[in-house]
C-alpha cells in the first residue's frame, strides 16, 4: 500500500495545484488537507477485493 500512498499524495498535489491555478483556493485547501492514511485505511478492503477480482497481488498492482 506504500506505492498507493505515494500515488495518492501525487494526485492530491495535482488536484490542489489545478484548483489553485483556477482561483479555487478553498477547494485546493480541501485537497491539501486530505489525510492519505485515513483514505488508505478506509479504502484498503475495497482495493483488496478489486485486486482479488483482477487476480492480482499488491506487488503486481504496484508494478503497473
Amino acid at each position: 500500500m506504500e506505492d498507493f500512498k505515494v500515488m495518492l499524495e501525487e494526485v492530491k498535489e495535482i488536484l490542489a495545484q489545478g484548483y489553485r491555478e483556477r482561483g479555487k483556493d478553498e477547494i485546493a485547501a480541501f485537497f491539501e488537507q486530505v489525510d492519505t492514511d485515513a483514505v488508505i485505511k478506509f479504502s484498503e478492503p475495497l482495493i483488496q477485493r478489486y485486486l482479488e477480482q483482477l487476480n492480482m497481488t499488491n506487488e503486481e498492482w504496484a508494478s503497473l
